[in-house]
């Protein structure tokens, strides 16, 4: 999984502005932030010992989806995997791009899973992946990082006094040892998510962190975060 939230995830942090295909930023460069925010946080994942791929607990793939008056149904491999009322993040290609969305389990029947999503326009080879502790801290880190650079850029557009709500959303993203969060809490405190890589790996990837924990400023983070391309 190389993303770790939806377009909705970023909005719901800023609902007090509208963003379409015409706003500044549109949603495509939004999307885009999505991307950048999670690119970041993989790299800080990997430092710290954790697998960026395996933080879930649970994860099948749909075989087949199924659309009935307003409600939207999956076929999975194995339904006994999942309960009702588990979030899920599905990821896969819709209409050739990338994309992950969020839902709900209403209710299961055998390999039958019942989605509260309006639509699903998701191409074949989909994966549901079941939103656990870990996942949903990092899913909620990746919506305020998108959310941070959207309202950095649009505040050039709309007033200069938004620099410092951008920067809240910044600060919720980056975490500090006051606010015991973020980017911060992946770094130093033990433990802090489950799923992590074998211990082996776990070594290298602590000295590579730590390495760079010690050579690098919070401008440099900075620089990661929202200047590396996908």
């Amino acid at each position: 999984m190389k993303m770790f939230c939806s377009l909705a995830d970023v909005t719901e942090k800023i609902q007090q502005y509208t963003f379409d295909d015409s706003s500044e930023p549109n949603t495509t460069e939004i999307k885009n932030f999505i991307k950048l925010a999670s690119n970041h946080l993989r790299l800080i994942l990997f430092g710290a010992g954790y697998d960026p791929d395996n933080l879930h607990d649970v994860s099948d793939t749909i075989a087949l989806s199924i659309t009935a008056g307003t409600d939207v149904s999956v076929i999975v491999t194995d339904g006994s995997q999942f309960t009702t009322k588990d979030d899920v993040l599905i990821y896969g290609l819709s209409n050739g791009i990338v994309t992950i969305d969020k839902a709900n389990i209403k209710s299961i029947s055998g390999d039958t899973l019942t989605l509260d999503i309006v639509t699903f326009n998701f191409e074949a080879n989909v994966t549901l992946y079941v939103v656990n502790s870990a996942l949903g801290f990092v899913s909620d880190l990746n919506a305020y990082g998108a959310a941070c650079q959207t309202m950095q850029n649009a505040f050039q557009s709309i007033s200069p006094n938004e620099s410092n709500y951008s920067k809240s959303l910044c600060d919720k993203y980056y975490g500090s040892k006051n606010t015991q969060d973020g980017i911060w809490a992946i770094q130093n405190i033990p433990g802090l998510l489950d799923a992590v890589v074998d211990e082996e790996q776990k070594e290298t990837n602590l000295t590579v962190s730590s390495y760079m924990a010690k050579n690098s400023t919070d401008d440099d983070l900075q620089k990661i975060a929202f200047s590396t391309k996908w």
